[in-house]
């Protein structure tokens, strides 16, 4: 086929034994390797999957821990980066959030009677992203972008999220929005311990006075926690377990949708 001047030929890149192409593609064919399933890797098992040799792997997973795409646990292994999940939620992934994640808070809402939120991390700060409301309230704060550890489904998100969004999460000082909201380091860093083990965080009056908040994790394919969806309630709410198991449930069913 005749290459037609001004065009540019299109650039192929093979999968596996021989993977070939730019620097850019070879290194998204070790990010590749990243199946679900396999959610940490050792560099040996990247460059198997790219076909690239080890020396070569090594240099791109460099690149790629520089920059955030990927990151290295304590034992060596690598696992998929904060940043390069913080760019896949700001556009396809937000949206899929969104369509895969309305039905169960409308639903969690519908039963409850109360505003159901799905949030994100953006980075250190938390965001969210859609909302549905019960007939019992149609919550509206009067904090329009509160600190990430004043809430429920930020201490979820922080506290599954990678050490070092911990750390800065963690250093980053706490507003005092009401006589409750928590600011003390120590017992932030307590409060998300707690989360992780019962897998649910529970912010009591700490945006509003009125409400009180409870959030739980979901999981993406990767089995690593990448939203929480939020429940505003009265803060002198008599059902808490039953709230938390329904918000629970909801996380459960969002996390099936999203192929946890």
């Amino acid at each position: 086929m005749t290459h037609r001047p001004g065009r540019r030929r299109p650039v192929a890149i093979r999968s596996g034994k021989g993977a070939t192409g730019s620097v850019t593609l070879r290194a998204l064919a070790l990010l590749e390797a990243f199946l679900p399933g396999r959610n940490s890797l050792t560099l040996s098992e990247m460059a198997a999957h790219a076909g690239l040799p080890l020396s070569t792997a090594h240099r791109l997973a460099a690149d790629l821990l520089a920059w955030g795409a990927l990151e290295r646990g304590e034992t060596g292994r690598y696992q998929i980066g904060s940043k390069l999940r913080q760019v896949a939620a700001n556009a396809p992934r937000g949206i899929l959030l969104r369509e895969q994640c309305l039905p169960h808070l409308e639903d969690l809402a519908e039963l409850t009677g109360y505003s159901a939120l799905l949030a994100i991390l953006d980075g250190a700060k938390l965001v969210y992203l859609e909302q549905a409301h019960g007939d019992g309230t149609r919550f509206k704060p009067s904090v329009q972008q509160p600190p990430t550890l004043a809430t429920a489904a930020g201490r979820v998100l922080t506290a599954f999220a990678p050490p070092h969004l911990q750390r800065e999460i963690l250093g980053q000082p706490v507003m005092r929005l009401t006589p409750y909201t928590e600011t003390s380091q120590d017992r932030l860093r307590s409060e998300l311990d707690l989360v992780r083990r019962q897998r649910f965080a529970w912010a009591e009056r700490q945006v509003e006075t009125a409400h009180s908040v409870v959030a739980t994790p979901i999981r993406g394919s990767f089995d690593t926690v990448i939203a929480a969806i939020a429940l505003t309630v009265p803060h002198d709410s008599p059902d808490r377990g039953a709230l938390i198991a329904l918000c629970a449930a909801a996380t459960r069913a969002a996390s099936r949708s999203l192929g946890a």
